[in-house]
């Protein structure tokens, strides 16, 4: 007589888009690490040694930040299990701005992570029969590797390679970021076009002489 409106529970094989769950993460991840990097930088507190430094500061920012909004924009529908797995262990990774012994623990999350995300997004481009699909798989792949490399500054601290490592990080996350932008330069055009002067294909057709 009465119909169970209760929402089915998702099954283990259902598959979940990644953007729901790291664009979140992202932005509360964004909202507590700026508070948390200007104590740790004015303050110097013990427990969050990581932050304490431009480099520690910056890290994060690419590395933690910057690669979940990269997992969830290119990752698309996974099982429910993986999103989990790679929730969990982004999660973890997280608390490596603390000290011993829980850095430790996030360090091997946060390079798992980066490992597992180069896994599925570096052979998915390889494998695209467009050469503006396939020139983003080494960015993505070398972003992946600058993130597990840049996880041994927690042990052997800065270095001269270390500011080079970092400029290196954030000019291949601008180069993503320019070369993902202007995928969609031409279809705004286009769509601009269409609602001012009703011609199909004029933004897409001009944008393409313009390169």
């Amino acid at each position: 007589m009465f119909k169970d409106k209760a929402k089915p529970r998702p099954s283990p094989g259902q598959r979940l888009p990644a953007w729901q769950w790291f664009f979140p993460l992202a932005a509360v991840h964004a909202a507590l690490m700026v508070p948390l990097s200007l104590l740790a930088l004015y303050y110097q507190f013990d427990f969050l040694p990581q932050l304490a430094s431009p480099m520690g500061h910056a890290r994060e920012l690419v590395f933690g930040f910057a690669l979940s909004l990269i997992a969830g924009y290119l990752l698309g529908p996974l099982p429910i299990r993986q999103i989990a797995g790679l929730v969990t262990l982004w999660v973890v990774g997280r608390l490596g701005v603390m000290a011993a012994p829980l850095m430790h623990v996030a360090t091997l999350a946060d390079g798992l992570f980066a490992v597992w995300v180069a896994c599925l997004l570096v052979p998915r481009f390889m494998a695209a029969k467009k050469w503006r699909n396939r020139i983003i798989a080494p960015l993505l792949g070398l972003l992946c590797l600058l993130g597990i490399v840049t996880l041994t500054w927690r042990y052997l601290g800065d270095t001269l390679i270390t500011a080079p490592l970092m400029h290196l990080s954030v000019l291949g996350l601008v180069l993503l970021m320019t070369f993902m932008g202007g995928r969609i330069i031409a279809p705004a055009v286009n769509a601009y076009l269409i609602r001012r002067h009703r011609l199909a294909g004029a933004g897409v057709h001009r944008a393409s002489k313009q390169h």
